[in-house]
């Protein structure tokens, strides 16, 4: 479904979103119907800062949305070009805007542990591995997850061995 470089941008401060029922207008002027589309999500501090100037004037608000959409946005999903924003149909900036902000809200709410159990739910073993490592040799976690597989095997293997007591050995379980 998604290619590896497509792959590699989905981290924890992303997320999808599905602008379903819109399109967008690609920099070659190419029209996707229903994109989907990779953002960063808002900090906290970017949040507190949106909701006290949603109180500006209509005009000002546009500009605000625009600059969330142009620094929050990261990708169209089956496309290698941005949005072409002097195109796009009106309403669909506001749309993305307000998406971003939702979605980050609902990881600052985290309303019935419904984004961490989500979040839980997606760690895979290549994930926890690379924790593990990132724990035990003191190397950044981006840096550790960004290693070729076979790489995080045997850094895995090196820190069971070195701390067995801690580490359990990886079973087909």
């Amino acid at each position: 479904m998604f290619t590896q470089s497509e792959r590699d941008l989905l981290t924890v401060s992303r997320a999808l979103l599905n602008l379903n029922g819109f399109f967008l207008v690609t920099e070659e002027n190419t029209i996707l119907d229903n994109p989907i589309i990779l953002v960063d999500l808002l900090t906290k501090m970017e949040i507190e800062t949106f909701k006290t100037l949603l109180k500006v004037s209509p005009s000002d608000r546009v500009e605000i949305e625009e600059n969330i959409v142009e620094n929050k946005f990261l990708a169209l999903l089956g496309s290698t070009y941005k949005i072409n924003f002097n195109f796009t149909p009106a309403g669909v900036i506001t749309s993305i805007a307000e998406a971003i902000v939702k979605k980050s809200e609902e990881y600052l709410e985290n309303k019935d542990n419904i984004p961490y159990l989500e979040a839980a739910e997606s760690v895979n073993y290549l994930e926890t591995m690379s924790a593990i490592i990132s724990y035990y040799t003191n190397t950044a976690y981006e840096k550790v997850i960004a290693l070729p597989i076979n790489e995080i095997y045997k850094r895995y293997a090196v820190c069971q061995q070195a701390f067995p007591n801690q580490i359990q050995p990886l079973t087909n379980e």
